[in-house]
């Protein structure tokens, strides 16, 4: 375990990521909504309006993993593409709005793939995001409009993306295949490793390992710079967290460039810093409780070794709070 003068001094020479180009626009002369960032070789990263995604392309083909926010698949889609190669493979990381809101742009022509339990979730969910989908793109829209800064392209994406919505069956937004803990994926001649070692952010957590590029796609396994969310609904453990951050470190050298699922592009200390995380977590509340502290008194707790974490840890405290006392 760190102490805590080694812990922050990782998250504060960490939390600005590591050095990467400009940002790109998405193809020859095109205005891109999102932000991309060139990792590796034919490895792209789109940052902003959702869960970070990667991007893999090789001989004209396109892996993409995750799917941005409600409203924002068709864009995700055009502009991924716009590089050069066509999308033929999408997967989610996990089951959560914002990396699957915009799974209609690519599950209804392509193999969508995730968890299991991630797709029994994503397919629960479907009737509510339909039922909801056209208000909530309306307001997107106007914002944008508003704003008067969104290219217009994206706005016929989103009108796109409404009308799309409003027929759509479960079967055009849940992942059409499953895996339960591995599977090996082929884009060109590149090769992608999925994996689920278990409960940890959620019940369905996916990680990608590209091991020719030395890049891993974390999937909110890895929130950086920032209080995670711990969703208790969704099959949370902060133990089996820890135990699929470990896996990921085990993939990683000094070299290894980890996409997070929030926050910067960071390497492995990036994923260390996580794994310390829940460690500083659960040491202050299994401390708390065996003073006696009601859970409030926990929330309450600010430890030192997480001064540097953006946001308040109140919630994740009461959360490993309730793990903690639940045996």
């Amino acid at each position: 375990m760190l102490d805590r003068r080694e812990f922050t001094r990782l998250l504060l020479t960490g939390a600005a990521g590591l050095a990467l180009p400009h940002p790109l626009r998405a193809g020859r002369g095109q205005e891109s909504f999102f932000t991309w960032h060139e990792i590796a070789p034919g490895i792209r990263a789109a940052i902003g309006g959702g869960g970070n995604v990667l991007l893999l392309s090789d001989g004209g083909e396109a892996l993409i993993s995750d799917a941005k926010n409600l409203g924002l698949g068709h864009t995700l889609r055009r502009e991924a593409e716009a590089f050069g190669a066509r999308v033929t493979r999408a997967v989610n990381t996990h089951h959560h709005g914002d990396h699957t809101g915009g799974n209609i742009a690519f599950a209804r022509d392509l193999p969508l793939l995730a968890n299991s339990k991630a797709a029994g979730r994503i397919r629960a969910q479907a009737d509510a995001l339909v039922a909801s989908s056209g208000a909530r793109i309306d307001r997107t829209i106007a914002q944008l409009r508003e704003g008067g800064s969104a290219p217009a392209a994206v706005l016929a994406d989103l009108e796109r993306e409404r009308e799309a919505l409003a027929q759509a069956s479960p079967d055009q937004i849940a992942p059409n295949e499953t895996i339960e803990n591995e599977r090996e994926l082929r884009v060109g001649r590149r090769v992608v490793h999925l994996r689920h070692v278990g409960h940890g952010h959620t019940d369905n957590d996916l990680f990608l390992h590209l091991p020719d590029a030395n890049v891993i796609h974390t999937g909110d396994l890895l929130f950086v710079g920032r209080h995670g969310f711990m969703d208790q609904n969704g099959g949370v453990d902060s133990e089996g967290w820890q135990r699929s951050v470990r896996a990921m470190i085990e993939l990683c050298d000094a070299e290894t460039v980890v996409v997070s699922g929030h926050g910067a592009i960071v390497d492995r200390e990036g994923l260390q810093r996580q794994y310390e995380y829940f460690g500083v977590l659960r040491d202050a509340v299994e401390a708390a409780v065996a003073e006696g502290r009601t859970k409030e008194e926990v929330q309450a707790l600010r430890p030192d070794a997480l001064a540097e974490v953006e946001g308040d840890p109140s919630r994740n405290l009461g959360v490993v709070y309730d793990e903690v006392t639940s045996g």
